[in-house]
């Protein structure tokens, strides 16, 4: 039977100024699923999550702290600039 294990658990700190991830072709190679939990105690302006989809448009995923966002791994996607505070994110894969 098939089986499903983590791969990869990463803990992102982003500190504003901060790029993010701007590059809107990353997806997580080698993965089924991702998670991403937006963790931290502090505001943060930026740091948007955001989904490319097939018609070359972006989605723009809200989270608040303490919500998960679950994808598949071949999803591209992408991080909007952090322009103030810190943004910090459990990524599991």
């Amino acid at each position: 039977e098939g089986t499903c294990n983590l791969r990869v658990a990463e803990f992102h700190r982003h500190t504003s100024p901060s790029e993010g991830l701007p590059d809107p072709h990353h997806y997580d190679m080698g993965s089924l699923v991702t998670i991403d939990v937006l963790l931290g105690d502090g505001p943060f302006e930026g740091g948007c999550f955001k989904t490319l989809e097939p018609d070359g448009s972006f989605t723009e995923h809200s989270l608040a702290v303490g919500d998960a966002l679950l994808f598949v791994s071949h999803k591209y996607h992408c991080v909007s600039p952090v322009t103030a505070g810190v943004r910090e994110v459990l990524v599991l894969e």
